[in-house]
């Protein structure tokens, strides 16, 4: 499959209402998550920002631009 064909097979699937719903609903669920990383790495948690632990630290970015892609 090429480009122009998936682009199509998408801009179809999304043209579907139950589709429409769950991108909806998608979009919001990776907000939410967003959000909650940026405040996170804002030190706006429980836990300041260079409190936690390493991993924490890297896992917050890294799922961050996850949820932003």
């Amino acid at each position: 499959m090429n480009l122009i064909s998936i682009n199509n097979f998408l801009a179809s699937a999304l043209q579907q209402p139950w589709t429409a719903i769950y991108t909806k609903v998608i979009a919001i669920a990776l907000s939410y998550g967003a959000t909650v990383h940026i405040s996170n790495i804002l030190g706006l948690g429980a836990t300041p920002w260079l409190s936690t632990p390493l991993l924490w630290r890297f896992m917050d970015i890294l799922l961050l631009v996850f949820d932003l892609v």
